[in-house]
C-alpha cells in the first residue's frame, strides 16, 4: 500500500470504476445480538472501506488547484486542506438530500428502511470523502475514499454505517479529467 493510500486510510477512519480501480483498504466486523420472541439471533457484518484509483495527465498542483471547486459544485464543505500531502476532502458533513444535484442514495448505500425506501435519501447522513493526489510518471494518481453514516431523523434509532457506491469517486475523477489506470 502506498504512502497515499495509508494516509487516506488514516484521514477517512478519523471519523471512519470503470475507469478506475478500486482497492479496498480495509474491513472492519461487527457483530449484533437481537432477542425477540421467536429466540436470540446473532448478526456479523463487515464493513469494508474501498479506495478508487484514477490516472490524470496533469501535474498534482495543477489538479490540486481545481478540488475546492469541485467539492464545491458537490455541495461537500472541505474541512480537510492538507497541502503538503495534497489530501482534500470532508470529514463528517451533514448533507442534506442531495449531492451534487443527485439523490445521496446514489452515492452511499445505507441499506434500506423497512418500508424499503433507500435510508440514505430519508435518514441524516454524514458524509466523508478524501481525495489524495500522488505525482507519478506523466501524471497525477488521483484516490478518493467515500463513507459515510446515517440515522434516522425522527426517532433515536441507531447509526448506520454506509458504504460507498463508488459513483461518487468517479465523478470526481472525471471532473478532474481522469483516464484509465492501466494506460
Amino acid at each position: 500500500m502506498s504512502r497515499l493510500s495509508m494516509l487516506m486510510l488514516v484521514a477517512v477512519s478519523g471519523c471512519a470504476s470503470s475507469s478506475g480501480h478500486t482497492l479496498i483498504t480495509g474491513q472492519t466486523p461487527a457483530s449484533t445480538q437481537v432477542t425477540a420472541p421467536t429466540g436470540n439471533y446473532d448478526f456479523r457484518t463487515t464493513n469494508e472501506a474501498r479506495m478508487s484509483s484514477h490516472w490524470v495527465e496533469s501535474p498534482a498542483d495543477e489538479i490540486w488547484s481545481r478540488l475546492p471547486m469541485i467539492y464545491d459544485a458537490l455541495s461537500l464543505e472541505a474541512g480537510v486542506v492538507d497541502a503538503e500531502t495534497h489530501i482534500y476532502g470532508t470529514r463528517g458533513a451533514r448533507v442534506d438530500s442531495r449531492i451534487g444535484g443527485e439523490r445521496i442514495s446514489e452515492f452511499l448505500d445505507c441499506g434500506q428502511t423497512p418500508t424499503g425506501t433507500p435510508a440514505a435519501n430519508i435518514y441524516s447522513v454524514r458524509i466523508t470523502a478524501m481525495t489524495g493526489l500522488e505525482e507519478v510518471s506523466g501524471g497525477t494518481m488521483v484516490r478518493t475514499q467515500v463513507v459515510g453514516q446515517a440515522q434516522p431523523r425522527s426517532t433515536s434509532g441507531s447509526t448506520v454505517r454506509c458504504t460507498s457506491t463508488g459513483d461518487l469517486e468517479e465523478l470526481i475523477a472525471e471532473m478532474l479529467g481522469a483516464e484509465d489506470p492501466n494506460r
